[in-house]
């Protein structure tokens, strides 16, 4: 479920790290010491990798909705270019 401004300016600090998920990829992360912070969370090559968009409230819910939108899109051209250039070589994408 998408996540809304009340729902993240209501999100208290816990003993451990916890995310707040806001769908396709995007999460927020709150850290014991009060601080939020936005992960984008994506695949290349097979593996699990990870970008920080920024701090709440300096990067409000719709401006890391938007950098995600561009990161899915440039990672999804350098998948596509990756592929172009491993089949060009001759690399098995087994590497």
């Amino acid at each position: 479920m998408p996540l809304n401004d009340m729902q993240i300016r209501r999100a208290k600090p816990e003993a451990k790290t916890y995310t707040l998920g806001d769908g396709q990829v995007l999460s927020l992360l709150i850290e014991p010491n009060g601080s939020k912070s936005w992960r984008f969370r994506y695949r290349f090559a097979g593996k699990p990798k990870m970008i920080s968009l920024g701090v709440y409230p300096t990067i409000t819910l719709a401006d890391a909705r938007s950098h995600r939108h561009v990161a899915t899109q440039q990672s999804q051209s350098v998948r596509t270019i990756g592929h172009e250039c491993s089949v060009v070589i001759g690399i098995d994408e087994a590497y």
